[in-house]
């Protein structure tokens, strides 16, 4: 980082090994400083360094060797691309790197990817984004980036040890029976309920009546009502600390998010059911918003709080 002053390039080197490794402690002896002195002077940049630290014994031995392997890639990608895996594809594809070519191989992956030079780049540090509402983002890959997010005072290394993975139940989900979750969008439930539908010797025998689409969005409001339960929880556990937050800042009052309501209108159940699941996506957008910002005043309420007990025990 030719040009960068003292002050600045120790807290990108802060920065790098809190991200990278999860905001475990290192201790002066375990830091890179070959490498450190490499990246200062210009001879590689913030991506090397990032590579050449997540093939180091001080990653692998933290978050590899020993670990479940479905825990060692949802770790990855949070360390490395800043979100939780989106889909079985994706974890499944790494396995196979693991398997074929090997450690290293699978850390390359993350790194030379499309979307790693597209969101970080050469010089940028690796930062946690998957728990903000991004187009195109699933919402099984938003809950699991919370779930991924540990507090300030806690590292990924500190809870590691024998921990199952904590995204793939959710990620499996999508994927049961080789379908992937129905859409949420009213039209598309409606559309995949008057397709054709086929026997599975493959004979088709009619398309879907009313009652079929009324069934389908009576599931698919189910689905995203179980939905907004859970968000509702993550909602509940981040809101009290999130309060002591806002104290000190000012920002952020909590406005409760009201429940769909029952849609009556001349066009019977099915319009009621529509306009039900429509408005159930409007309010899982709003709480997933509302989380978005209440992690962000709980990281200032808890840093707060243990300024506090520094003060009162020390």
């Amino acid at each position: 980082m030719p040009g960068a002053s003292e002050a600045e390039f120790e807290g990108v080197i802060r920065a790098l090994y809190r991200q990278v490794l999860g905001n475990a402690h290192v201790m002066d002896s375990e830091r890179l400083s070959v490498e450190e002195s490499q990246l200062r002077s210009g001879r590689i940049s913030v991506r090397e360094f990032v590579r050449r630290l997540a093939k180091s014994q001080l990653y692998r031995t933290r978050f590899f060797d020993g670990c479940y392997s479905y825990r060692g890639i949802e770790l990855n990608f949070k360390h490395l691309l800043g979100r939780a895996p989106d889909n079985f594809d994706e974890t499944r594809y790494h396995t196979s790197i693991l398997d074929t070519e090997g450690y290293e191989a699978d850390i390359d992956s993350y790194l030379d990817s499309e979307e790693y030079q597209a969101t970080f780049g050469e010089w940028t540090v690796p930062y946690y984004r998957g728990y903000t509402t991004q187009p195109g983002q699933s919402m099984v890959a938003f809950t699991n980036m919370l779930k991924l997010l540990k507090s300030a005072s806690t590292s990924d290394y500190d809870a590691i040890a024998h921990q199952p993975p904590i995204a793939m139940a959710s990620i499996m989900s999508r994927f049961s029976q080789g379908r992937r979750t129905p859409p949420s969008d009213p039209a598309a439930v409606i559309a995949a309920a008057l397709q054709s539908v086929v026997r599975s010797s493959g004979e088709e025998i009619g398309t879907a009546t009313p009652a079929t689409v009324d069934s389908l969005l009576q599931d698919k409001s189910d689905q995203q009502g179980r939905e907004i339960a859970q968000l509702q929880q993550d909602l509940a556990q981040v809101q009290r600390m999130a309060r002591m937050g806002e104290s000190f800042t000012g920002h952020l009052k909590y406005n409760s998010v009201a429940s769909p309501a029952e849609v009556t209108s001349g066009d019977g159940a099915v319009l009621s059911l529509d306009n039900r699941v429509e408005s159930q996506a409007k309010q899982i957008e709003a709480l997933r918003q509302q989380i978005n910002q209440a992690r962000s005043l709980a990281l200032v309420g808890e840093a707060c709080l243990n300024r506090w007990r520094t003060r009162i025990f020390s």
